[in-house]
């Protein structure tokens, strides 16, 4: 009974890890230096490094490696406050960045220092469960992009019944920042919201089950306003809500590799544009090849059609892969690569996008970790609605950014 007991403690943990693993942010008091550089047009993305924060990203939402050995999903950080279960996490992050080629507006690119100052707290229920909220207040140098106040937050768990291990996950962030597809300041705000359960049949065969939704709204007088005043023409941007589900069978090969199969369905609902659904079939393999060593990767196609527009539907390569190495005991070295095919910020418009990137992170005196990553991306633009041309290429790269924190 001891034994059969003492089974089903391990089946859950390590359902458990898999459910919410995958980032614990980490710190208080951050100094980040970026130099950045931009090619071409901007992409819908922030041209700047965003500060960091304490979201655990809502789970398969995004493909990486599994931390079979994380305990807890909630930061090890000082705690100002402990009431039973309950304590209370103050954190602080500052960010110091200098960005060439910034784009106040479209066509009007600006030298600027940035200052972010993130003061935040996070309350954690136990190991499982914690909710975060952290303002951003932004400063510019440069006296054509205006300074903000963001906010981000995040309610996080997970919990467990029998063999099944169930996460939820709910983000709302709110921000003003120059993007890289919009070629402007642009105001925007995103809903994202994660399910997940994880059943282990046995040794060997899992099953992940997922269902995510994603709200993304820009705020379009704020853009236009700013192109009134270079007497520019902008193009309309687009709202998006999205749902989507993506579901994994796995099956353990070997002690060191994992093999899965899995498939998924994304429904868009666009404003001003055609609506969008798309399916999604993929192979995943995990091999840690060491000790210290380990390689993911994910590929397949994407099907996706459009309600209206008279558009054919477009299939699609996706695929992702990360190498990861422990370069030293507090030492680890990791290298992305990711392509991806989502809906434009700009009106009946997509976006297929690869990024590669490299990070390092470093801890030392026990307490700091020091981070520091590049990327590079591309990104090309095709259109929803038959018999209109889009023509635009992206390129975009960052290099490198840096944060210190405890």
């Amino acid at each position: 009974m001891k034994k059969a007991t003492k089974l089903k403690r391990r089946r859950n943990e390590g359902l458990a890890n898999r459910v919410l693993a995958g980032g614990k942010g980490k710190g208080a008091g951050a100094v980040v230096l970026c130099f950045l550089g931009c090619g071409g047009a901007v992409k819908a993305q922030q041209v700047l490094a965003p500060t960091p924060n304490f979201s655990v990203p809502a789970p398969n939402l995004r493909f990486g490696f599994e931390d079979e050995s994380t305990a807890s999903i909630v930061p090890g950080n000082i705690s100002l406050f402990q009431w039973g279960p309950v304590s209370v996490h103050p954190h602080v992050d500052y960010q110091f960045s200098y960005g060439t080629g910034i784009q106040a507006t479209p066509g009007s690119p600006q030298q600027t220092v940035v200052q972010t100052f993130s003061p935040g707290v996070l309350f954690t229920l136990g190991k499982n469960w914690f909710l975060d909220y952290t303002p951003t207040l932004t400063y510019y140098s440069s006296s054509q992009l205006e300074n903000s106040v963001g906010q981000n937050v995040t309610l996080s768990g997970r919990t467990f019944y029998e063999d099944w291990a169930l996460g939820v996950s709910q983000n709302y962030t709110e921000t003003s920042a120059p993007l890289v597809e919009t070629g402007a300041q642009t105001d925007y705000e995103s809903y994202l919201t994660g399910l997940t359960a994880s059943y282990r049949f046995n040794s060997s065969l899992s099953m992940d089950l997922a269902v995510n939704q994603s709200f993304t709204f820009y705020n379009q007088s704020a853009v236009n306003n700013q192109q009134q005043q270079q007497q520019q023409q902008q193009q309309p941007l687009q709202n998006t809500r999205e749902w989507s589900t993506l579901d994994y069978i796995n099956y353990q090969l070997y002690s060191r590799i994992t093999i899965g199969l899995g498939a998924g369905v994304t429904y868009d609902n666009i404003s001003g544009g055609p609506n969008q659904i798309s399916e999604t079939v993929l192979g995943r393999v995990t091999y840690k090849a060491t000790d210290k060593s380990t390689f993911s990767l994910h590929a397949g196609v994407q099907d996706q059609q459009y309600f209206s527009g008279g558009q054919p539907s477009l299939l699609s390569p996706v695929f992702g892969a990360a190498i990861s190495y422990k370069a030293a005991k507090f030492t680890t070295i990791t290298l992305d690569a990711e392509r991806s095919v989502s809906p434009a910020a700009f009106q009946s418009q997509i976006t297929t996008t690869t990024t590669v990137s490299l990070g390092l992170n470093q801890r030392f005196f026990k307490r700091f970790n020091l981070t520091a990553s590049g990327a590079y991306t591309t990104s090309s633009y095709g259109t929803t609605i038959a018999g209109v041309a889009v023509n635009r290429n992206d390129d975009y790269y960052s290099l490198p950014a840096a944060n210190l924190a405890n």
